[in-house]
């Protein structure tokens, strides 16, 4: 019924892989390239149970392996020595929120004063802040 092979969607991950930016400097990731065949394996099962396609041809081809990255947290005794070597810095606010809220970096640089509330202790976050290649 249609003339997607195996190869069609291999050949475009391998694509992917080695140029695919979408600026042309480089490839994309493994785990975007996954991304990209997860939802068209998705789209292509849809199609198999409408009858539009006997099977799915992404069962076929082997997605990019990825490895997942290992996060490791501090001890009780880093956080007490990153918070003691800040001390008496402008920047230990910025490292003892780091440390004790679940907030990214870029939205700790752009907080304002007028999104901390002291009296009721909270911390409203409505904006971020990034650095775009170029220095933007």
């Amino acid at each position: 019924m249609t003339g997607l092979k195996p190869e069609h969607i291999q050949r475009y991950m391998s694509e992917k892989l080695s140029s695919g930016r979408a600026n042309g400097k480089g490839g994309l990731g493994p785990r975007t390239v996954r991304h990209h065949y997860v939802t068209l394996h998705t789209a292509l099962g849809h199609a198999v149970k409408l009858g539009l396609l006997n099977y799915n041809v992404a069962d076929r081809v082997n997605p990019p392996r990825f490895q997942r990255h290992q996060w490791h947290s501090l001890s009780e005794f880093g956080v007490s020595s990153v918070l003691e070597a800040a001390r008496g810095t402008r920047y230990y606010s910025i490292f003892y929120l780091l440390l004790f809220t679940a907030l990214r970096r870029s939205e700790i640089l752009a907080l304002r004063w007028c999104d901390i509330d002291l009296l009721l202790c909270r911390l409203q976050v409505t904006r971020s802040l990034h650095q775009l290649p170029g220095g933007g």
